[in-house]
């Protein structure tokens, strides 16, 4: 999520793209923490099977999102072309100061 979240604010599709790119490969590498935790045991043949049916379903979604970002070039097209900012739908709120 965190890589969504930070191609996200680069404002670039192509920037957002690479990010989710990587978030799909982190999918991967849950995947084989899972298949490795089921080789020692640590999980059920259930519990690897249920986390195999939910990566399948995050990464489909996920490639939806590739290909939405794909298509509708959100951010410009750079490099050397204008930057088109697209301000979130959502309010990030402030942070708290340590009292």
């Amino acid at each position: 999520m965190a890589n969504i979240a930070e191609g996200h604010g680069r404002y670039y599709y192509q920037e957002n793209i690479r990010f989710c790119y990587l978030a799909r490969g982190s999918l991967t590498e849950t995947y084989s923490h899972l298949v490795t935790a089921h080789d020692l045991g640590y999980i059920s043949d259930a519990l690897l099977a249920e986390g195999n049916t939910l990566i399948l379903h995050a990464r489909r979604t996920l490639n939806g999102f590739i290909n939405y970002l794909a298509k509708s070039k959100r951010g410009g097209n750079l490099p050397g072309g204008r930057l088109r900012e697209i301000p979130p739908d959502y309010e990030i709120a402030p942070l708290l100061d340590d009292q």
